[in-house]
């Protein structure tokens, strides 16, 4: 029951992260003056809240969770290259879209 719990908790949690992530970025594309109804926006948009959000959960959100089994966070090292992928993906959306 409570792995249960745990996945409809990580999907809330991805679900309404995406969507806070999502209107923070259009906002900030659509004032530079990016197409951002593009596929290439949405790919690359997606992958990089996607990181960011893995990053986010597996650092912290874990241990507040119902699920008692193996919790460990990402090490410093992995957190670092997630967090600079996502933000170089992010940083090259004006560029080829």
């Amino acid at each position: 029951m409570r792995a249960i719990l745990e996945v409809t908790r990580v999907i809330i949690i991805l679900l309404v992260g995406y969507a806070i992530l999502w209107v923070i970025e259009r906002n900030i594309y659509t004032v530079i003056g990016v197409d951002v109804d593009s596929n290439l926006y949405l790919g690359l948009a997606s992958l990089a809240n996607l990181l960011i959000l893995l990053v986010l959960y597996r650092n912290k959100l874990q241990f507040s969770g119902w699920y008692k089994g193996y919790k460990k966070s990402l090490s410093r090292v992995t957190t670092l290259v997630l967090i600079i992928t996502s933000g170089f993906l992010l940083c090259i959306i004006p560029f080829i879209t």
